[in-house]
């Protein structure tokens, strides 16, 4: 190595060292370990630390909420009386809010100084005295109208069991929200990245929308519910209502206790897992490229199934008609009970376990490469029973896969 490399290299080591020992001894003193290039020069989060502003207003005049914020938390508490509160640092943001005809309007947004426009070094909680918040609090049995909650970069927790909307909107950027005990006519949840947790809560129709993020919602009434996430986790417990609709784009979809008039569950490329559902008429399940379809103690007036590229199983299947197609994957039905079974398959093994005798069923089963048996009795590659008196109807095709059919 030549003599100026060394030189710069000692000359490198020394200043790295000075400046952790400068940097640990402003620390000791009391110093904040930031500061930011901006266009007023160099400034250290004690140049632009603000006042902390907290406030209260009453709400009793008010019959609906138009909250807006930047960031923080949002917090809904049932309480003695109707009144919000706020705190938020006046360097960093800023407030507006307003009654107008029965309306309470609160906007909080980003100070326009230099401190958010230069580039910072050691960011960090530091910079901020204290968090900003709104905390809402209302008594028990009140009933608003109007409830627009939008919070881009904070949590929102709303536990007010007891007291309700007759429309609640809520959005969010990126953050989570916890809700617990909401009564509402129409609900909007909107979350672009971030969790959203319903516990709780009747709802009336429910449109949800998610990006990426998870949703887990349990013991929820609604009278139709929406859900769509494109990349996330979906978790339903026990959900009650009329019309269903849920569908993925990417991440596993779970479902345990449901009733309803009618379910449709599409997930594009994540696992189905589906237990303890009822509907009145029809649920129709899809699973895209990939992807497991699971169910159990399912009944339902009609069933539609389909899986291009995952496996299908399941137990304890009550129903009418069923139309299964499978494309890539094996299809393994156990108990199953129903009038009308039809089931597709292009590569992969075809079981079911049917429910009532064997006498109870037309039979129509054909595999072009494969094996056919019914209750252990090999039938070639196809085989036509045809019954006057039976029951019920099984219909099974495979281009390339076994079928084997077992009665009681």
């Amino acid at each position: 190595m030549k003599r100026y490399q060394k030189v710069l290299l000692l000359t490198a080591g020394i200043l790295v060292i000075g400046g952790g020992i400068l940097a640990t001894a402003g620390l000791a003193m009391g110093g904040v370990p930031g500061f930011w290039i901006t266009e007023k020069g160099i400034q250290t989060a004690e140049d632009i630390r603000g006042t902390f502003v907290e406030k209260k207003v009453p709400l009793s005049d008010v019959s609906s909420l138009d909250i807006n914020c930047v960031e923080g938390n949002v917090e809904f508490l049932l309480g003695d009386d109707f009144h919000l509160e706020y705190g938020y640092d006046d360097a960093f943001l800023s407030v507006k809010n307003e009654k107008k005809d029965g309306i309470y309007h609160f906007t909080s947004d980003y100070v326009k100084q230099a401190g958010w426009y230069g580039a910072g070094f050691f960011w960090g909680d530091t910079v901020n005295s204290k968090e900003s918040y709104v905390r809402i609090y209302v008594p028990r049995g009140t009933k608003l109208k109007d409830l627009n909650l939008v919070n881009e970069y904070g949590k929102i927790k709303m536990d007010i069991n007891g007291a309700g909307c007759e429309k609640t909107v809520m959005k969010m950027e990126s953050g989570s929200a916890w809700v617990n005990g909401l009564t509402s006519g129409h609900t909007e949840v909107q979350a672009e990245y971030g969790d959203v947790e319903m516990e709780d809560c009747d709802v009336g129709k429910m449109t949800l929308k998610g990006e990426g993020g998870s949703y887990r919602l349990s013991d929820i009434q609604a009278e139709e519910m929406k859900l769509e996430e494109m990349y996330g986790e979906i978790s339903l417990s026990r959900i009650s209502g009329g019309i269903m609709t849920v569908k993925s784009e990417s991440g596993n979809t779970k479902i345990e206790e449901m009733s309803g008039k009618e379910l449709s569950l599409v997930n594009e490329y994540g696992e189905i897992t589906m237990q303890n559902v009822t509907t009145d008429t029809f649920v129709h399940i899809k699973s895209g490229d990939s992807g497991n379809i699971r169910i159990q103690d399912i009944k339902t007036g009609q069933m539609k199934l389909e899986t291009e590229g995952g496996d299908v199983e399941g137990k304890k299947v009550e129903l009418g008609t069923a139309d299964i197609q499978v494309a890539y994957g094996k299809c393994e039905l156990y108990e199953l009970n129903a009038k009308d079974v039809k089931v597709s398959s292009e590569s992969g093994n075809v079981k079911l376990a049917m429910a009532g005798k064997e006498k109870e069923y037309q039979m129509s089963l054909m595999t072009e490469y494969g094996e056919v048996s019914v209750n252990g009795k090999k039938q070639g590659n196809n085989i036509l029973l045809e019954r006057e008196k039976a029951k019920g109807k099984l219909e099974v095709k495979s281009e390339e896969g076994n079928i084997r059919v077992d009665t009681e």
